[in-house]
């Protein structure tokens, strides 16, 4: 059986890996209008798309970041209060994954232009 501490890391391992699945799960699903390329309009279409849907993956990156910051910030509180050395370790791990998510979802996604890398990828196979 997991400990509780360790269902917590389990948990936000998983979590932490099913975010970049949701990236390329929502691309792949507006990646059929990056394709229809050749009707006329549909590029400004398809980017349109592509960025909603990549505003929407920031935003929830995001909140999940804040989530975990805040629950790393009053983790460590009560780990300090309690002089507990291992868990305060954790609570660093936790609110440096809250951080890293918000630099990747904000900061990462903003200098990709998602939308132009799909549309000149299937410019470029045709």
């Amino acid at each position: 059986m997991l400990s509780n501490s360790n269902k917590n890391t389990a948990t936000f391992l998983i979590v932490a890996a099913c975010i970049p699945i949701m990236v390329f799960g929502f691309l792949m699903l507006s990646s059929p209008y990056a394709l229809a390329a050749g009707v006329s309009g549909s590029e400004a279409v398809a980017k349109k798309a592509i960025g909603i849907v990549v505003t929407v993956i920031k935003l929830i990156g995001g909140i999940v970041g804040v989530i975990l910051i805040i629950q790393g910030a009053m983790k460590y509180a009560m780990a300090h209060a309690n002089d507990n050395g291992p868990e305060q370790t954790k609570a660093i791990t936790t609110l440096a994954a809250g951080a890293a998510l918000i630099i990747f979802a904000l900061i990462v996604l903003d200098l990709l232009d998602i939308p132009g890398l799909i549309t000149g990828i299937t410019d470029a196979v045709k």
